[in-house]
């Protein structure tokens, strides 16, 4: 079996184990939801073709009414709204959003929350979140927090109530979203609602039908879906799946591919999983499972599957893959109370500020800061790594550690592209772009400050690495402040690691190679950085095929 043989294999049996867990949260389906369903399935069964982040956004521009799919638990959904919006502004246009998970008799409470004049415990008590839609509050959140800066108004567009269905809820919306746009005919109405409800005898049908009584004719939403699976295995069959973020079916009709089926459906279960404690928690904290209080969700069954897709794809059998701790944000004070016993946690403050999750061997611990499952797949990956070697990180730092450190990255960022071989990361040209951008701006964050001296730090390297003038580099590089070098060595690792990734699918490198590395331990003095240099010479054939997170959905 080669190499991307093994890799679809154990993708898709995480997917059917997936599927499996889904059928038993949700039961039996509803013959409504089923008939949805199937029409749904229908619209990627004839012909669609490339197309590219631009040629999309040029006919968005274009439409008076855009209708974007929506995967409500995965939050990388929701942020496609937002890159979507953020390329329509500046505009000579103004911008409406319609939301599905806004009631409309609800407006006032949404109104009252944009305009500053309610916070969002309000928001979501008026709304009666848990009983009206009772799902992830983050990605819409940032959608929201997007609106009220950049004066955009939001209008709700669902219903709900005894015998109310799909369709009536679909009839309902049309009507609104309709009434928007005879009323604002100037106006671009950006409408978010269920993947399911785009079909074209769904939602878009009602709209049309709608604006036809309103005496408005030939005007049809684009329709833009979410990371359909059907699309999805079409790609790979024809080793597209990486390169290829648009897809296009005639005039109006699209579907960005930003997230394999098995991560999206992997949102779906962790969610469910644990729904009645995150609610809970979002509506006593107001801020999501980051405002948890009381570690009840749990994370470690997540952890663990994911530990064992990486270890089945690289043949990894190190014992000890199940004795792990998951500790989140909402267990704060215990993951300081255990970190504050060990020496080389001293300073915690710009730990926790510079990295989103990590691993803690000491302790045997993997640190969330939510349900992401890049960070966890990351982190899992680290994991292995160390039950692998048993190294002891170096609390002196030093040449030899940052390059220990810099590997680690790389090897965690490999692990999480095995499940998510989609994941983004910062490119040297993103780099570059940051900043550039910060040329402009005159007051920067402390974490701004940080990553931007990062930035011509990882530059830096990249650009005297070739003829060795990285030695020089590196010593002046391991003058500055630990928070930034940990930024550094995050950014030279996930470079690495997209290289490493990528080499093993161009056969630069082999897979079994690959999987050595997770029990290589280079502890003599040079011995990390001549690794290093050694994956960096063996790599540098590698094409790209990403050159900017930019440049994706």
């Amino acid at each position: 079996m080669n190499d991307r043989s093994r890799l679809s294999r154990v993708r898709r049996r995480l997917l059917e184990e997936l599927k499996e867990e889904v059928r038993l949260h949700i039961g039996p389906t509803p013959e409504s939801l089923r008939r949805y369903y199937k029409d749904y399935k229908a619209e990627f069964s004839g012909r669609w073709t490339r197309s590219s982040k631009d040629e999309l956004i040029g006919s968005v521009r274009e439409a008076r009414i855009v209708m974007v799919g929506d995967y409500h638990t995965l939050r990388q959904s929701q942020r496609t709204n937002l890159r979507i919006l953020r390329e329509l502004l500046p505009g000579e246009r103004r911008i409406r959003l319609g939301l599905e998970l806004v009631h409309s008799a609800h407006q006032g409470h949404l109104d009252r929350f944009l305009a500053g004049e309610a916070s969002l415990k309000e928001l979501l008590r008026g709304l009666r979140y848990p009983e009206t839609w009772g799902q992830p509050w983050e990605g819409y959140g940032e959608l929201l927090e997007f609106a009220a800066t950049h004066g955009i108004p939001v209008h709700g567009l669902n219903r709900s109530g005894r015998g109310v269905g799909l369709r009536v809820r679909d009839r309902h919306a049309a009507r609104l979203v309709a009434g928007l746009a005879v009323r604002y005919p100037e106006d671009l109405i950006h409408v978010v609602f269920g993947d399911l409800h785009l079909a074209a005898g769904h939602l878009p049908r009602y709209t049309v039908e709608a604006l036809g009584r309103a005496g408005v004719k030939g005007v049809a939403p684009v329709i833009i879906f979410q990371n359909s699976e059907t699309l999805f295995w079409k790609l790979h069959r024809r080793r597209l799946q990486h390169r290829v973020d648009v897809l296009r079916r005639g005039r109006s009709r699209f579907c960005i591919n930003s997230t394999p089926p098995w991560v999206k459906l992997h949102s779906f279960v962790f969610w469910e999983r644990n729904r009645d404690e995150l609610l809970e928690a979002l509506m006593a904290g107001g801020r999501g499972i980051v405002g948890a209080g009381g570690g009840a969700v749990e994370f470690s069954e997540q952890q663990a599957s994911l530990i064992r897709v990486i270890a089945d794809y690289f043949e990894l059998r190190p014992p000890g893959m199940d004795d792990f701790t998951v500790l989140t944000l909402a267990e704060l004070n215990r993951f300081i109370g255990t970190l504050g016993r060990l020496k080389r946690f001293d300073h915690l403050e710009p730990l926790l500020a510079v990295r989103d999750s990590l691993f803690i061997p000491e302790r045997r611990i993997i640190f969330l800061r939510g349900p992401d499952i890049n960070h966890a797949a990351e982190q899992g990956a680290v994991f292995l790594n160390w039950l692998c070697t048993r190294y002891a990180p170096r609390p002196d730092g030093g040449q030899d550690e940052f390059y220990r450190r810099l590997l680690r990255r790389a090897l965690g960022f490999v692990g999480s592209l095995v499940i998510n071989p989609r994941r983004k990361h910062w490119h040297e040209a993103d780099h570059v772009r940051y900043l550039d951008g910060l040329s402009r701006r005159r007051v920067l964050s402390r974490r701004g400050r940080a990553q931007r001296e990062a930035s011509r730090w990882v530059l830096r390297h990249i650009d005297r690495w070739p003829d060795r003038g990285g030695r020089s580099a590196i010593r002046s590089v391991l003058a500055i402040d630990d928070r930034c070098l940990r930024l550094v060595s995050t950014g030279l690792g996930q470079i690495l690691g997209y290289r490493l990734y990528h080499g093993m699918l161009q056969g630069a490198v082999a897979r079994n190679d690959v999987a050595g590395l997770f029990s290589m331990n280079p502890g003599g003095p040079g011995e990390a950085r001549d690794l290093y240099a050694d994956l960096e010479q063996q790599l540098r054939m590698v094409v790209p095929l990403v050159i900017s997170k930019s440049h994706r959905f």
